[in-house]
């Protein structure tokens, strides 16, 4: 977290720990700039509470069944297996000394130093409560840790042990600029802590339940309740409140954020809010969200928004890349020809490289060109003239950063021309390891024939060929070429020892031979069918028409090599998910959101593989169309905030489902019990269940048949 020394602490909950470098403007979410990740990028949980960012820039999710940590290209899951916990995380902190908390529900406090976890709880360490639920993390300005929750009354850590402070449960805490630390408990009362006196103030009291507290940029105090936001310029004395539209909420209100230009956004049951000092903005699934019912907004060092989300990981993208020039040009251009380069670089967080595009003009043409890989070349310049060159960078979903490069043509006749006459052979890949250049001259006093020429090689930015002595040969034939980015740099000099201006080009080579091979394989599908009134899974192979949308599958290395057979996975679905999934270890697709499909539509699952040099295979895909009967059920389970997706009836769990169309019959199952029979009552009852992981399923059926996808939840 950054230091309130020496930055505003406005940002209540947004835990960074680094700098903002690339300011976002305030835009409404749009899906074109929404990216969702899920167990199918290599998440372990699709139920994501909170997220945090540490000192070298990687993520911490915090979710249904631990943490997992996001490094940009691939997750790492944590639980009780490397010593954490696979409880659910409602709270994450990276603090200023480099150390993660976790706040659980069930087993307390943690602490991982990025070696070994360390656990604080209420019988050892006189943790104030083991339950995180709907809590949080605060680091001060002195470095002590705050944390509290629905069921955790306010604590500190401070000098290496756990302190209890005079507050009743706590829902949020913030700093402003002069370091007075504020807190919202369950009185419903808003504290002002004395550092020194080590005791707490009611500086206001509202008739309503606080949820949480944020500081702005101009030391306004923000709070939130589930029906309306409100600031205070008085140090918190007196509130203006502006209330939320009821109906498009929800009844919950779980966090109070403001992002880097001081708009305020606010996570609820059905939707995420932002008002932007007059009016309120309204987000849900129609705008690219994985689900209307969001726990947290997070903002990340580069500007991107992060949406914690319950069917999913939301990141909105609105920050164009950065764009650099590969190649220095010279006010003064003595050429009538220039080639050079450039490169786009969207950050950690952003489009991967090869989804950038390149594109250039002249301020007097009216189209873009394309420059692939960020290549470009001018042939055939005036004389005497005044240019202005554009490139832009575009990160493949309407984000882009132009820059306009000046430069004046003077062409010097004493010096030759240089020219790569077969560019256009390496517009794409090359897949071979040995490519031949070919090149020519002009001189007005040297015969083309007579020039001499030389030239360099550089692969990956690194010199691999360094210049060759100056011949008359017109050609250059590179070989044992592997894999990776090249640029081929050409030189002329004429009879007097004039030397033209260096003319380069950049090239991409793929073999064949290095890239990964993979298999497709155990394609299939599973479907429910009525047995004695019961529903029974079946599973059958993926045909060109198939009667359900829940698919599964494995990709396979068959390389027989063994460097390439330690690979990462991707699939992209069309039309369902048009962008790439994150590369992950486990090929095993199965039991994942994304695949379960809708009825009556055609489908193409495409998969690739990458090996540890960043290789890519070829890509594999298939084809199918999922046919139904007819209008067949939805089945969806109830929701009720105290445990989940069910509510506590006496000694009983009571977990209750809906259908459409309606008129349907039910069956529910818990864990591996066994599906219950189908009957007209959408409520089933079960005794409290024990302490662990457990799973509550339900299904629902009409004349047509069965839904072809159970409904279900994971409880902890």
């Amino acid at each position: 977290m950054l230091n309130p020394k020496n930055v505003i602490s406005y940002i209540v909950n947004l835990y960074i720990c680094g700098a903002l470098v690339y300011p976002a403007l305030a835009q409404d979410l749009t899906p074109e700039k929404i990216t969702t990740y899920t167990k199918a990028d290599g998440l372990s949980n699709d139920y994501i509470l909170c997220i945090d960012q540490d000192k070298t820039g990687n993520l911490w999710i915090g979710h249904g069944s631990g943490a997992s940590k996001f490094d940009g290209n691939s997750f790492t899951n944590y639980d009780s297996a490397n010593g954490f916990s696979d409880k659910k995380v409602w709270a994450i902190l990276c603090d200023s000394k480099g150390y993660i908390w976790f706040g659980t529900k069930g087993d307390g406090l943690f602490r991982y130093d990025g070696k070994k976890w360390e656990q604080f709880t209420k019988e050892k360490d006189g943790l104030s409560s083991n339950s995180f639920f709907n809590g949080f993390l605060y680091e001060d300005n002195r470095g002590f840790v705050w944390g509290g929750g629905s069921y955790m009354p306010l604590f500190c850590y401070q000098n290496g042990k756990v302190e209890s402070k005079d507050a009743k449960q706590s829902k949020g805490a913030a700093e402003d600029s002069v370091n007075n630390l504020y807190i919202v408990d369950y009185g419903p009362s808003l504290l002002k802590f004395s550092k020194t006196r080590n005791t707490s103030k009611k500086i206001y009291r509202p008739q309503e339940y606080m949820e949480d507290i944020a500081i702005d940029e101009n030391n306004v105090i923000w709070i939130s309740s589930n029906d309306y936001i409100a600031k205070s310029n008085d140090s918190g004395i007196s509130f203006q409140r502006f209330e939320f539209g009821k109906e498009k909420v929800g009844s919950n209100c779980w966090d109070l954020f403001i992002d880097n230009n001081n708009q305020i956004w606010t996570a609820h049951n059905k939707a995420v809010v932002r008002f932007d000092g007059s009016q309120f903005h309204y987000y849900n699934e129609k705008h690219g969200l994985p689900a209307s019912f969001c726990y947290y907004i997070f903002q990340d060092q580069q500007g991107h928004l992060w949406f914690a989300c319950s069917y999913g990981l939301a990141k909105f993208d609105n920050i164009p890349p950065q764009l650099t020039l590969q190649t220095s040009i010279p006010p003064i251009v003595k050429s009538k020809n220039l080639s050079l380069q450039f490169k786009g670089d969207d950050g950690r967080f952003g489009s991967p490289a090869e989804e950038l595009v390149y594109e250039y003009k002249l301020t007097n043409q009216q189209q873009w060109q394309q420059a692939a890989g960020g290549q470009v070349n001018l042939e055939n310049l005036s004389d005497n003239t005044q240019y202005e060159l554009q490139l832009r960078v575009n990160d493949g979903i309407g984000n882009f950063r132009d820059k306009t490069v000046s430069f004046r043509v003077e062409i010097d006749v004493n010096i030759p021309i240089v020219r790569i006459t077969n560019r256009d052979e390496f517009s794409g890949a090359i897949f071979n390891p040995e490519v031949t250049f070919y090149f020519t001259g002009e001189d007005d006093r040297t015969a083309a024939k007579d020039l001499f020429f030389k030239y360099k090689l550089e692969k990956d930015g690194k010199l691999v060929h360094n210049w060759t002595e100056y011949k008359k040969n017109q050609s250059a034939t590179l070989k044992k070429l592997k894999s990776g980015d090249y640029t081929f740099y050409v030189r002329a000099r004429d009879g007097g020892g004039n030397e033209s201006e260096v003319q380069s080009f950049a090239f991409k080579v793929e073999l064949l031979g290095d890239k990964p091979k993979i298999v497709l394989s155990n394609l299939n599908y599973w479907y429910y069918v009525d047995k004695d009134n019961r529903p029974v899974r079946e599973i059958s192979p993926i045909q060109p028409e198939i009667r359900s949308g829940n698919i599964f599958f494995q990709i396979d290395a068959i390389d027989p090599k063994l460097s390439k057979r330690d690979l990462e996975y991707a699939f992209q679905l069309l039309p369902v998910k048009s962008n790439w999934t994150t590369y992950r270890k486990n090929n095993r697709y199965f039991n994942i959101k994304e695949l379960e499909l809708e009825q009556d539509t055609t489908y193409v699952l495409k998969v690739r593989a990458k090996d540890k040099q960043g290789i890519v295979s070829n890509i594999i895909d298939t084809t199918f169309t999922i046919k139904s009967p007819g209008r067949l059920p939805q089945t969806q389970l109830k929701r009720d905030e105290s445990i989940g997706r069910g509510k506590i009836v006496g000694k009983f769990i009571e977990f209750c489902a809906e259908a459409k169309p309606e008129d349907c019959l039910f069956s529910f199952q818990i864990d591996s019990m066994g599906w219950s029979e189908f009957t007209p009552i959408n409520c089933y009852e079960v005794p409290r269940l024990r302490r662990g992981k457990h799973t509550i399923m339900a299904l629902a059926k009409n004349e047509i048949g069965i839904d072809p996808s159970h409904d279900y939840f994971e409880e902890r």
